[in-house]
């Protein structure tokens, strides 16, 4: 009002889904790299997170939430989810059983320039599991 102007800034979001699970051996980090990010439920608002790699860049400073949905399959526990934020590895979700289904979020005050990416260790099991992994700028 009275002439002033305010700019907001860009949407910063993502969505990727990982449809299919992979053989691998057990005990393994992997980083989590969709299939897909694009499709009807799918995106990249700001297209901040890189299919590729499955790294998500920070594009400017505040606070950001992260939804995991990872599901279990195959027999074999003890899976681990781990967020890793440039180079701090966190244990986000331990001791996955086979055949579970696990959602978490995680809110997180973050700068420009931190990685953020979601890594499954397969623990006792040789299969890469199934799931989702998405993340947006609160402010």
């Amino acid at each position: 009002s009275g002439g002033n102007s305010v700019t907001i800034g860009n949407t910063v979001a993502f969505r990727a889904k990982k449809l299919n699970s992979s053989i691998t051996t057990s005990m393994t980090d992997l980083t989590f790299i969709p299939e897909t990010i694009q499709g009807s439920d799918e995106y990249n608002d700001g297209n901040s997170f890189n299919r590729i790699t499955g790294e998500f860049v920070v594009p400017s400073s505040g606070i950001y939430t992260f939804n995991i949905s990872y599901f279990a399959d195959g027999s074999g526990g003890s899976r681990k989810i781990i967020l890793y934020n440039s180079g701090i590895y966190e244990d986000f979700v331990t001791e996955i059983s086979g055949g579970t289904l696990t959602t978490r979020a995680v809110t997180m005050k973050l700068i420009t320039g931190n990685i953020i990416k979601l890594i499954i260790n397969t623990g006792a099991s040789t299969q890469t599991g199934t799931g989702s992994f998405s993340g947006f700028r609160v402010y």
